[in-house]
This record gives structure tokens, sequence and C-alpha cells, in this order.
């Protein structure tokens, strides 16, 4: 009997004491913050080159190979990544060898061979450079600058066995067996 005065039921304590609101008013809500109301930022080039890379790799895969319209698209897209990450940051390397490597796969060697001069006087002791200058020579058949460019590559990095095997290839196509053998021997 002496418990019963305590325990009240849920209208009896409310009808007692003010019921507390939370309510708010509209203009006191949170804002929801659309992508579009804040401030426009450059990407990093970095992302850009990412993003170019993966819209490379999605070109060169099998199921974008039996479409060249396709494949063509995306090598687009990747060479448009590749040229922001140069208006980002002009001086960006690796943006740079992108997009000369990807001017060579698409065939077109003088907008290539541009890229390469540009970076090359700006890093002329750079031999990734002067080894990407040897491939594009060598994809458009002109074995002689290929070699004097890996012979360049190989004098800035004379342990680089990827560039000991290429000047060994290109040699031995070009008909000079023997001194291809010996930096193909060397290489391995």
């Amino acid at each position: 009997a002496l418990l019963s005065g305590c325990i009240t039921t849920g209208s009896q304590k409310n009808a007692g004491t003010p019921m507390n609101t939370n309510v708010t008013r509209i203009e006191d809500a949170p804002r929801i913050v659309k992508k579009s109301d804040g401030p426009k930022r450059n990407p990093h080039p970095n992302t850009e080159i990412a993003f170019g890379k993966l819209k490379e790799a999605e070109a060169d895969s099998d199921a974008a190979k039996t479409q060249p319209e396709a494949q063509a698209r995306l090598r687009d897209d990747a060479r448009k990544a590749y040229q922001q990450a140069l208006k980002l940051d002009p001086n960006n390397l690796e943006a740079s060898r992108r997009l000369g490597q990807l001017y060579v796969k698409n065939g077109d060697f003088e907008r290539a061979n541009e890229i390469y001069r540009k970076m090359m006087a700006r890093n002329p002791k750079d031999a990734t450079l002067w080894y990407d200058l040897a491939m594009c020579h060598k994809r458009r058949q002109d074995f002689n600058e290929s070699v004097r460019c890996l012979n360049k590559a190989l004098e800035l990095d004379p342990e680089n066995r990827e560039y000991q095997k290429k000047l060994g290839f290109t040699l031995a196509w070009m008909g000079h067996h023997d001194q291809g053998l010996t930096w193909l021997t060397r290489a391995q």
C-alpha cells in the first residue's frame, strides 16, 4: 500500500509538468549543402593522373579492344585527364610521361616527341624520359634514334636491366646481332 502512491502512469506524469518541446523553426534547421553550392576546387594533379590511368587501363582491356569507338573514347578521356594534370602542374613528370606514352599508343609520334623534348629540356638527366623517347622512335621504326636514346638512358642509369634488354633487342632487330647479344647477356 505504501508503494502505490509512488507509482504514476504516463498520463498523470505529463499532466502536472509542462511539456518540453524541441520544435525548431525551418530557418533554424540545419541546411543540407549540395555539392554544387560549395566553392569550386581544382583536383590534385595526382587525382587526374589516377583517373587517366584508369581510363587507359579500360581502353587496353579485352572488352574495349573489340569496340574501337569505345577504346578511342576511353583513350581520349585519359588524354584529357593527363592534360588537366599538366594544366594544374606544368612540371608534372608523370603526367607528361603518361601523355607521351598515350600519344605513342595512338600513333601520334609528333606530339609524343614534342612532349618528351619539352620535358627533357627541364629534366635532361632523367633516364626514364630518354627511355620513353627511345620507345617512341622504336615504335615508328626509327631504330638508329632509338639506339641513341637508349644509350643515353643507360649512360644515366647504367644498371637498369630493362634498358639493357631493350637496347639488345633493338640492336638485334637492326642486324647487329653480336652487339645485341652482348647487351642481352649483360641484362641477364
